[in-house]
């Protein structure tokens, strides 16, 4: 009955997080899958197996990093619901994904159902996946972090996918990018990105990408 009780508090916070991330949840939920590390867990014979989790602390400093700070009392809260017997630094990462994973599947629902309700039609991914400049500007800033991980330099990613040198990638080429840098996007995202190119023939142009990487770097994320 505790237990209950304290789960149903953590995912009223849970609620909260994934209303804040709006179009940023499954961003959220990749960043949150890097976190995981496995656990040592005490069990032993036939029934022993791999547990993973996520430091507690690596959580919600996640959560900080995309402007969420939990108070303490809330943090206490998400830590009676969700540490791990085994280890009490660590976090249940199964299962606060899932929830979290719910929820989204739960607002966009919400979502479509209210969007029916007054009259609009339109296809479940164009409903709940909402793209703006601010959005863009995330994208370019992950793709800077992962560049800055790897100590490369925007230049270099690029020149790794133009093999002719004429500074154009294709669009699939483009995607590649994405990948080799561990980043995954949707077809959507994916098509916007490449619809805010002045293309020619399809093509990516070097000095457009630098140009629109930058800017994600000079203006302010609301």
């Amino acid at each position: 009955m505790q237990q209950t009780f304290k789960m149903s508090q953590a995912m009223g916070i849970l609620r909260k997080v994934v209303d804040k991330l709006k179009d940023h949840s499954n961003y959220f939920l990749t960043d949150l899958v890097k976190c995981e590390k496995v656990v040592n867990t005490q069990e032993g014979g036939a029934l022993s197996r791999t547990k993973t989790g996520i430091n507690t602390l690596d959580f919600f400093k996640l959560l900080k990093e995309y402007s969420m700070a939990l108070s303490e009392e809330d943090k206490a809260i998400v830590k009676g619901a969700f540490t791990l017997r085994s280890n009490a630094n660590f976090l249940d990462i199964e299962n606060i994904y899932n929830q979290i994973e719910l929820l989204i599947s739960s607002r966009n629902t919400a979502i479509m159902e209210e969007l029916t309700a007054s009259g609009v039609t339109v296809d479940n991914e164009a409903a709940v996946l909402e793209f703006s400049d601010q959005t863009e500007i995330r994208i370019y800033r992950r793709i800077g972090e992962e560049l800055r991980k790897r100590n490369m330099t925007v230049e270099q990613a690029f020149a790794q996918l133009d093999i002719d040198k004429n500074g154009f990638i294709t669009h699939d080429e483009f995607q590649q990018l994405f990948k080799s840098l561990g980043l995954t996007f949707t077809n959507r995202e994916l098509n916007y990105l490449t619809s805010q190119y002045t293309q020619i023939q399809g093509r990516v142009a070097l000095d457009e990408f630098k140009k629109k990487f930058w800017k994600a770097f000079t203006e302010t994320v609301s």
